[in-house]
């Protein structure tokens, strides 16, 4: 007996033709803009609208041409100087409402186009879906990123002896040293030489934590392995404001 797979055939950009090159085009286009405003909504939920700048840089190597394109979306971050981050200034409700409305409606005409690609070419196109402009999954999520965005009072960072290599704290004078999850990227990334992405740590601590509401913890621990190195992290939980 035979045995049949399932395996969908691989659609690239290369493999398109002319209409199909000049939907993805278009698709092309609405990622920028819809990175733009989810950039938008990351500095409106973070503590520290700086944050931000320092996010961009560790996940955009194209960090100078991408932070020009952001700020010409609503003119939020038209203030910014980059000889002096303080000017960074955190958007209003409006324009984070205006955000939310042109990102829902970037990704409805990103569905509809990704309709069209796959009756035309095939299920494999979804992979030529950027990752900005795929729906969530799931409703009632805070942020760009569909979850409740982790709010921490400290983060520890540990050898396997325990000796402490950094210790990340509410108050610290610069984005890179508070107790953010991309400031734990960053720190490992620099430390390692490899690109350690934020996604993947906030995962890792829900994963410990057994939950995606990390302010419901007092603190969650776990550890990471990187080039054979071992780090042991402990996160403690931002204190409530009640």
């Amino acid at each position: 007996m035979s045995e049949t797979t399932n395996e969908v055939p691989t659609v690239t950009r290369e493999s398109l033709d002319d209409l199909g090159q000049m939907m993805l085009s278009r698709i092309d286009t609405w990622d920028v803009e819809a990175k733009s405003c989810q950039a938008i909504l990351a500095a409106a939920d973070s503590d520290d609208a700086k944050a931000m700048v320092v996010t961009l840089r560790d996940t955009h190597d194209d960090y100078p041409e991408y932070l020009d394109l952001i700020a010409k979306a609503e003119g939020i971050l038209a203030t910014i100087d980059k000889s002096n981050e303080d000017k960074v200034e955190k958007p209003t409700d409006s324009q984070v409402e205006s955000a939310k409305a042109e990102l829902g409606s970037l990704k409805d005409q990103a569905k509809a186009a990704l309709q069209f690609l796959i009756g035309a070419y095939g299920e494999g196109a979804k992979e030529l879906m950027p990752t900005s402009l795929k729906a969530k999954r799931g409703g009632g999520s805070k942020g760009a990123t569909g979850i409740k965005r982790p709010r921490m009072q400290a983060i520890l960072v540990q050898d396997k002896d325990g000796e402490m290599l950094v210790h990340l704290q509410v108050g610290a004078d610069k984005p890179e040293n508070k107790p953010t999850f991309s400031a734990l990227a960053k720190w490992l990334s620099d430390t390692t030489d490899t690109k350690v992405e934020t996604p993947a740590l906030q995962d890792a601590a829900f994963d410990a934590a057994g939950t995606k509401d990390l302010s419901s913890v007092d603190k969650v621990e776990f550890s990471v392995t990187i080039k054979d190195a071992h780090y042991f992290i402990t996160a403690t939980s931002k204190v409530s404001d009640k």
